[in-house]
């Protein structure tokens, strides 16, 4: 290109000015077109990219809420099981007793509602949580590990045999690990009662 503008300065007598600023406007024309290939090939990239931190933020969300429906539906499965294995049994102790002793008939007829009740609000919490986009409906606090007494005792007034005994020094776990040493404990004893 340099020696195209040398050749037509020299053939059209115009002198080195000429040639310079010929010269100085090729080397723009060329500088601006290599910025603007520069650009183009950055836009690329960057478009790229763009595409593939919303397919990752995509995958990323769908797997996020496969964790969430394998929690959920491990809760509804701990709460409900334990529930209903609770109904069946003392439903079918106060069918044996309604006329052999109707007091004792009574007692598991209240254990059962009792159960439903709880049923119902466990329920109700994860479906709110569910409906509201994972934000708790103010129901009653997750379970934790002191609420054990409460299953034990629920347990025993449904008729198992059950004991609960506590040993060494009392800490304060996570609020995570309270509530599945709470599940293992409640799974422990559904599955005893089925």
């Amino acid at each position: 290109m340099s020696a195209a503008i040398g050749a037509q300065t020299v053939l059209q007598h115009k002198g080195v000015g000429n040639f310079v600023f010929g010269l100085i406007f090729a080397v723009g024309v060329w500088a601006v077109g290599r910025a603007v290939r520069a650009r183009t090939k950055e836009n690329r990239v960057l478009q790229v990219r763009a595409v593939d931190l919303v397919k990752e933020r995509d995958a990323s969300d769908r797997e996020a809420a496969a964790e969430e429906r394998g929690r959920i539906a491990r809760e509804l499965h701990d709460v409900i099981s334990h529930s209903v294995n609770v109904m069946v049994v003392q439903a079918g102790a106060a069918e044996q007793m309604v006329d052999l002793d109707p007091p004792r008939a009574a007692d598991a007829v209240r254990v059962v509602q009792a159960a439903g009740r709880e049923a119902i609000g466990q329920l109700a919490h994860l479906l709110g949580i569910l409906r509201d986009g994972g934000e708790e409906v103010g129901l009653a606090p997750e379970p934790a590990i002191r609420d054990v007494r409460t299953l034990i005792a629920s347990a025993a007034e449904a008729g198992q045999p059950v004991q609960l005994r506590v040993e060494g020094k009392a800490h304060r776990p996570a609020p995570g690990a309270e509530l599945s040493r709470f599940r293992i404990v409640q799974e422990a004893l559904t599955n005893v009662t089925a």
